[in-house]
């Protein structure tokens, strides 16, 4: 039961992070995305880079929850894939997210996911420190990882219900 409600909110979490903007958001293109991947390799700034990571993710959740993923080329989760490599902890949470929203279709992100999960134990025993996973990447690194395997949707975000799987 803890584990449902721990998805449950961070399905609640990725989705808002995802910003559900009432006004129409003009649709991605996949030559938007990697412009913005190829940013983020080079960006020395890491709140930009964060700032990136994030408009991707929002990009990718519209065209989600439009319906229109199959516009976005299979290039663009090579490109993300190593961005779960980022120094930030941030970029690599938004980035994990993003690539949950290609589901199945991204399921060669699988060791790249759990490679940035080792990352992130390695760092919090380097670091000695007890981050509770809802103020890390580990959460959606999770999701992502369900998503990409197959996982019904409909336990991880419940907006999904009426979709179906």
């Amino acid at each position: 039961m803890r584990r449902f409600a721990f998805s449950l909110a961070l399905g609640v979490l990725c989705a808002a992070g995802a910003g559900f903007a009432q006004a129409k958001a003009q649709l991605p293109t996949t030559s938007d995305i990697l412009d913005d991947i190829q940013r983020i390799k080079v960006e020395k700034d890491k709140n930009l880079r964060v700032q990136l990571s994030h408009d991707i993710l929002e990009g990718v959740s519209e065209a989600w929850r439009e319906q229109a993923m199959d516009n976005l080329d299979d290039k663009v989760i090579d490109g993300l894939i190593p961005l779960l490599d980022d120094d930030s902890d941030i970029v690599r949470g938004w980035t994990a997210c993003t690539i949950g929203y290609f589901g199945p279709r991204a399921r060669r992100a699988v060791p790249a996911l759990y490679s940035a999960m080792t990352l992130l134990r390695e760092e919090r025993e380097r670091r000695r420190l007890v981050i509770a996973p809802a103020v890390d990447s580990s959460a959606f690194i999770e999701v992502a990882l369900e998503r990409v395997q197959g996982v019904s949707d409909n336990k991880i975000f419940p907006e999904l219900q009426s979709r179906g799987p």
